[in-house]
């Protein structure tokens, strides 16, 4: 019987008493000595009935928050699932050595390099476009610097610290302006303080980065704000590029897959979050391991980014480099 059909969210949803980083998982699939979850870490697992009690239910704090999370795994178990059944779309046949190959080929001279600078970071022989990263890392080190963001606090212009994050990202093509920019400007002044407050936690905060960004995603959630990849991880990103990582969820989804870190990086959670940080991880000990020097943690999303592409998929596969 299939999950899908056969329960309702409240019970469906489950976490593994034992493995608790995996996130909550959702019931894709009911067989008579089997189950099998979709987890937030992007994993699909089976169970056999001896191991059932290992599953204890989950809700979240609301039957709003409870549904949502049900949906999201539910819309990324079929993604995943619908990428499998594809075999023109098979990984198998993409190596990292491939993305290091086309990475020399189109920027010679690495991430220092003319090349890269003017593709990705900031205007060499070009003139300024969204997609110079650097030019937004440049407006947030002013925008949301503490003692810019802690006087708009102080202030309770809570406007205008919303206002502050929707400068920036107007500042690059990563985040979309409708997506992204649009429903932050658009937050019913009901929320405004809840939300510039989080996001001061989320820039400024203690505790944890991974667990800032969880709760900014949960209070943006609360505001009716669809949190994707790039507005809940962009604001650190670009305000500390060195120390904070940019999560682009489609590439780190094939780049986890070649570096068989997870099956998918799927909506922003822990979980999620946890199997974003290994696949980055792990690609940056692959560049080094190959002599590349990537400048900061943006680099390494944006190689991702470059390199997978689907001009550039296609150009690895048909060996033009």
């Amino acid at each position: 019987m299939s999950a899908a059909t056969g329960h309702t969210s409240n019970e469906r949803l489950f976490i593994h008493s034992r493995r608790p980083t995996w996130g909550v998982g959702l019931l894709v699939n009911d067989q008579d000595k089997r189950r099998s979850l979709q987890f937030q870490d992007g994993r699909t697992r089976t169970f056999a009935v001896g191991f059932y009690h290992l599953l204890e239910p989950w809700t979240g704090t609301t039957p709003a928050r409870t549904a949502e999370v049900a949906r999201n795994l539910e819309t990324a178990h079929a993604q995943i699932e619908a990428h499998l059944s594809q075999s023109d779309s098979n990984d198998n046949d993409i190596s990292f050595r491939d993305q290091i190959r086309l990475f020399r080929s189109r920027f010679p001279d690495g991430f220092g390099g003319q090349a890269w600078l003017d593709a990705c970071r900031r205007p060499v022989e070009s003139r300024k476009a969204k997609r110079h990263v650097d030019i937004a890392v440049e407006v947030a080190a002013e925008a949301l610097a503490e003692p810019a963001m802690r006087a708009l606090l102080d202030a309770k212009d809570w406007s205008g610290m919303l206002g502050a994050l929707a400068s920036v990202l107007k500042k690059t093509s990563i985040a979309s302006p409708s997506k992204d920019v649009k429903p932050l400007e658009e937050i019913p002044e009901a929320s405004t303080e809840t939300v510039a407050r989080a996001l001061f936690d989320l820039l400024h905060g203690d505790g944890e980065y991974r667990d800032r960004v969880s709760a900014w995603v949960v209070t943006l959630g609360r505001a009716e704000v669809p949190a994707r990849w790039e507005l809940a991880a962009l604001p650190g990103a670009l305000l500390r590029p060195a120390e904070h990582p940019l999560v682009l969820a489609g590439t780190l989804s094939l780049q986890a897959r070649i570096l068989r870190t997870a099956d998918a990086i799927l909506m922003p959670s822990v979980a999620a979050w946890d199997s974003a940080m290994a696949t980055l991880d792990s690609c940056r000990e692959r560049l080094a391991q190959e002599g590349e020097a990537p400048a900061d943690l943006l680099d390494i999303s944006l190689f991702a980014r470059e390199t997978l592409r689907a001009s550039s998929l296609t150009a690895i596969r048909s060996g033009e480099f």
